[in-house]
């Protein structure tokens, strides 16, 4: 599956190695193998990490399709969408899926929620406008929920006809509390911690939550690396905060295409 999640996993660790009367050479010899261990670990951790998120990000797009399978049928009448839709909302909503919607060409609107707003176009919304003009499944950067004010993604996918012609776009909003647990209890044994950033270089899970929505290129520590880790599928970098030494280990969270 070819996910668009524009995210990243960061883990960053201290390198501590118990120094006693050692030559050079020993010394060298001990870090190196730590730093050697340290790397098997958060590459093992990082690929797990990954799999999980490609699950968890992959089963809530499955739910669109499906919807999307059904929705383009053309024999279901427009009350027989609405019907769908709810029914959709009520199976997921437990699962940090906080609403499920689909506009159409003709500018109707149907909400899982029930929400309504006279004079709402779907068709100028940013939801619709950018999966009918990439085509395919679309899915957002992520951004903070004006209403639960959790960052949250939307996965959308144009409805075609016989004719392949876009009829409308079906669409979920996702809460990342789930992600954000999963990142934060990530277990590292004790030699640091893991977090999570978007292509930006924006703090979406953290364990300090005071830290979410900060942005990497903004601290002094990392401001002149983000570029870098950013740009690449996946790396190291090596920093120095509070005068230790510190190692910063990333990779690209979910497939990406043309990134």
């Amino acid at each position: 599956m070819n996910l668009k999640i524009k995210l990243i996993l960061l883990f960053t660790c201290i390198v501590i190695v118990a120094a006693g009367p050692l030559s050079i050479i020993s010394m060298t010899s001990v870090k190196n193998q730590a730093n050697h261990d340290i790397q098997e670990l958060m590459n093992s951790k990082a690929s797990e990490t990954v799999n999980q998120l490609d699950g968890w990000i992959g089963g809530n797009a499955k739910i669109i399709e499906t919807l999307a399978a059904g929705l383009e049928s053309s024999d279901i009448s427009s009350a027989a969408k609405a019907v769908s839709l709810k029914a959709a909302f009520q199976n997921y909503k437990d699962q940090n899926i906080s609403n499920i919607y689909a506009g159409f060409e003709d500018g109707s609107y149907w909400d899982g929620s029930g929400w309504f707003e006279a004079g709402y176009d779907p068709r100028a919304r940013p939801w619709y406008k950018d999966a009918k003009t990439k085509g395919e499944m679309y899915y957002s950067s992520p951004y903070i929920d004006a209403g639960s004010k959790d960052f949250t993604i939307s996965i959308a996918k144009p409805l075609k006809d016989s004719n392949d012609s876009i009829t409308g776009v079906v669409s979920e909003d996702i809460m990342l509390n789930d992600m954000t647990k999963m990142i934060q209890s990530i277990n590292l044994n004790g030699l640091g911690y893991a977090f999570l950033i978007d292509q930006n270089g924006a703090v979406i899970a953290h364990p300090d939550n005071k830290l979410a929505g900060k942005n990497l290129k903004d601290t002094p520590e990392l401001g002149s690396s983000t570029a870098d880790l950013l740009s690449a599928a996946s790396g190291r970098t090596d920093y120095s905060y509070n005068g230790s030494d510190r190692q910063l280990y990333f990779k690209r969270c979910l497939a990406q295409a043309g990134l």
